[in-house]
């Protein structure tokens, strides 16, 4: 991930629970920090993402809900991407997913071209 744009999403201000990539997916701790969306905890869905880095204690935007992920690299035009269960606060195809007990599935968005993701984040399965 290079860079990211949010496409028009009002961003939040927030302070990062731990180091931060442009374009990682993220989730809303219950002591009110951003970290990474992770797949292999079912507290730990996507629900936006950031557009800069932000070091770990430090405060950052934090886009919640629908917006683009800009400035990406190698994805497929047209196909569905889901939460990462290898790279934590990533995303992947479909095909890409090796899930085990407890682990969730979540639609993440469509790619609109090899650089954009309109982030849509879905609701979660839980695989048992």
């Amino acid at each position: 991930i290079t860079a990211a744009s949010n496409g028009g999403t009002t961003g939040e201000t927030y302070t990062a629970g731990e180091a931060l990539t442009a374009g990682n997916l993220c989730y809303i701790t219950s002591s009110g920090t951003i970290m990474k969306a992770d797949a292999n905890d079912s507290s730990k869905l996507a629900q936006g993402f950031v557009l800069g880095s932000i070091s770990n204690g430090a405060s950052g935007t934090f886009y919640r809900g629908h917006g683009k992920i800009t400035g990406l690299s190698g994805l497929t035009a047209g196909s569905r991407y889901f939460l990462s269960n290898t790279i934590t606060g990533g995303i992947s195809l479909y095909a890409g997913l090796t899930y085990a007990t407890n682990d969730i599935q979540q639609y993440v968005g469509r790619a609109e071209s090899t650089t954009v993701l309109a982030f849509e984040p879905g609701d979660t399965i839980l695989i048992s």
